[in-house]
């Protein structure tokens, strides 16, 4: 299904926040505005999809302080992710 407009203003609205100083707070801020959009939206695997996408994890209780390297096993949420 494709994004709305709606959906194109939000996104840009959370991009373009001044008070947002870290890569952590976007994907907080992105994450909240998905669960708002979609009960069934899973942060955990969102985090995760973002850091295959990365040279390495970032842990979500500390979204830009706790550094595990690519091709490791973490547990978020209770569940294990190999990133």
């Amino acid at each position: 299904m494709p994004l709305s407009k709606k959906n194109y203003e939000k996104l840009a609205s959370i991009l373009g926040n001044r008070t947002i100083k870290s890569k952590g707070q976007v994907i907080n801020a992105i994450s909240k505005y998905l669960k708002e959009d979609n009960p069934r939206f899973d942060r955990d695997r969102f985090v995760v999809a973002i850091a295959k996408h990365n040279t390495y994890y970032l842990d979500q209780k500390t979204p830009l302080g706790n550094v595990v390297p690519l091709g490791k096993t973490v547990i978020i949420g209770g569940k294990r992710f190999r990133v």
